[in-house]
């Protein structure tokens, strides 16, 4: 059975029925895992509890990044995270990655970046939220939501509070 979302954004993932699932994030129907993330900075290995494959190649781990994206290049795994955006990718910044979008935040002046799982086999969704970050040049809140299906390996995100920078 294929991932449906109807026009209030209600996904069925299970079989059974509809789930919102940024509603049931926030009321705390799933759970999340915080991690706790300086500026610039990749977060330790985290296991995605099924396969998702992303052009092409299966993976079963990821690391996060302060900077509001995933990457499946786990040698990252605690190390800096790019923040410069210099040139267009994939030419050039974090490969193997998707953006959620790709900016400069800083998650050690407040805000919260949980991960977590919904579902039941085989239509489960890998979940990271990036909550009321601080942009780096600003302080203005960010939110955005990264979700991972699996079977189907489709990629959501969705951007809540993105402010622009002066």
């Amino acid at each position: 059975r294929l991932s449906v979302i109807d026009n209030f954004g209600c996904v069925d993932t299970i079989g059974i029925g509809s789930a919102n699932i940024m509603n049931m994030i926030n009321n705390g129907q799933i759970p999340l895992t915080q991690i706790f993330l300086s500026d610039d900075q990749y977060s330790n290995v985290i296991n995605i509890p099924f396969d998702f494959s992303f052009y092409g190649i299966d993976y079963s781990s990821c690391v996060i990044s302060s900077n509001n994206y995933l990457s499946f290049n786990t040698n990252n795994a605690g190390g800096g995270s790019n923040w410069a955006i210099q040139a267009s990718v994939p030419g050039s910044g974090p490969f193997n990655s998707i953006m959620a979008p790709w900016q400069d935040i800083n998650p050690a002046a407040g805000g919260v970046i949980e991960y977590g799982t919904y579902g039941s086999a085989p239509y489960r969704v890998f979940v990271v939220k990036w909550n009321d970050i601080p942009m780096f040049s600003c302080g203005n809140l960010f939110t955005s939501y990264l979700y991972l299906f699996e079977t189907t390996n489709r990629i959501e995100t969705h951007v809540i509070d993105k402010s622009l920078c002066a």
